[in-house]
């Protein structure tokens, strides 16, 4: 069995030198076809991959591995972070993290979730107000769940 050749990747992260931009660019998805002279073009659209020490990256770390968090720093350095195993991403806005993929929902200051999950400790609780009340979704990862 062989893996996926090599013109059949997409590019994901793009290394700038010896400019004042330099760093360690991310590719968004609707940007992976392209190929690396176009890529070149789009750099100063990309966010750079940052290192990030803060509340949000030890929330978000209950739920996925550090080492697959991608905090990211737009041009406006507007801070996201990045969840690629789980097509996440968290934008840091108002003083909240709000979910992209899921709408009108952002990351609830309060993950814990009194007594309704003995032992699980892998979950991210977001939240949104509707009106005068709030609805809350509870997120798991799928498969093994650390306890």
């Amino acid at each position: 069995v062989r893996g996926i050749g090599f013109n059949d990747r997409d590019v994901s992260f793009v290394i700038v030198t010896g400019t004042p931009d330099r760093g360690v660019k991310c590719v968004d998805k609707h940007l992976q076809q392209k190929n690396i002279e176009q890529l070149q073009n789009l750099l100063d659209e990309m966010d750079t991959l940052v290192i990030c020490r803060s509340k949000a990256m030890d929330v978000l770390a209950k739920f996925e591995d550090r080492r697959f968090i991608h905090p990211l720093r737009n041009c406006q350095s507007q801070l996201r972070f990045f969840l690629p195993r789980y097509n996440l991403t968290f934008q840091s806005r108002n003083g909240a993290l709000h979910c992209q993929e899921i709408v009108g929902y952002k990351l609830l200051p309060e993950q814990y979730v009194n007594g309704t999950f003995r032992g699980i400790m892998q979950y991210l609780v977001l939240g949104r107000d509707v009106g005068k009340s709030s609805k809350t979704v509870i997120l798991f990862p799928q498969g093994v769940v650390r306890r």
